[in-house]
């Protein structure tokens, strides 16, 4: 959370019970990271079938705490039945995008109606070097704020991979001008630069994305 320059992270543990007809319980916690200094939330309760509900209730508390001002905002909704939902958290655990995408991708004729879904199977595509597909479900992406910024990030992807370096760098400085992803935004930004034979502001995007974070391969693109 320190390196990602965060200031406040949110996080919960679930509570057991012996009874297996007893509700789930997740207490949460708000972590000051500066501080560093922990206040505790009020717990939640549902049975793991109202896991909806459950995570419904938990960004509420979660949105209460850190902008308690701030009731305009809207939350992003899952819209998954209980088994994409289930297939979707599994997924989230692999590395292997093709194995993601087995677990993801609907039947034909039943595309998911959930963005998140669409987010990762375009994340996933991306990693296979399949733009064209990874495009299809970006532009699925409704028009939540949560998405905009994201939709962006990965459409810029997409257009890299696809040979259209104008068009990424256009993105990517959008993205740099709202200091989104800073740190793979400055990496894509000197990667794009270098190929372009703009030595100058690829040196000076890489550094930067260096001194926010010492990754291989920001230093790899430097050297």
């Amino acid at each position: 959370a320190r390196e990602s320059g965060a200031e406040r992270l949110i996080w919960g543990k679930v509570l057991h019970s012996d009874k297996k007809s007893a509700p789930l319980q997740v207490q949460l916690f708000l972590l000051d990271v500066r501080a560093p200094r922990q206040e505790t939330l009020p717990l939640v309760k549902g049975s793991f079938f109202e896991m909806f509900k459950l995570q419904e209730e938990l960004l509420r508390h979660v949105v209460q705490a850190v902008a308690p001002g701030q009731r305009e905002i809207v939350m992003p909704q899952l819209r998954m039945a209980l088994p994409e939902y289930e297939r979707f958290i599994k997924s989230l655990l692999l590395n292997d995008s093709g194995k993601k995408l087995e677990l993801l991708l609907a039947a034909p004729g039943a595309a998911s109606r959930s963005d998140f879904v669409h987010l990762e199977l375009a994340k996933a595509f991306l990693e296979k070097h399949n733009p064209a597909a990874g495009r299809v479900h970006l532009q699925r992406l409704g028009d939540s704020p949560f998405f905009s910024d994201r939709k962006e990030f990965l459409l810029a992807l997409a257009d890299h991979q696809a040979g259209d370096g104008d068009a990424a760098l256009n993105r990517f400085i959008r993205l740099q001008q709202r200091n989104a992803f800073p740190v793979p935004t400055h990496n894509n930004l000197g990667a794009i630069y270098l190929a372009r034979g703009e030595f100058a502001l690829a040196e000076k995007c890489l550094r930067y994305a260096l001194f926010l974070r010492r990754d291989p391969g920001i230093m790899v693109n430097l050297v």
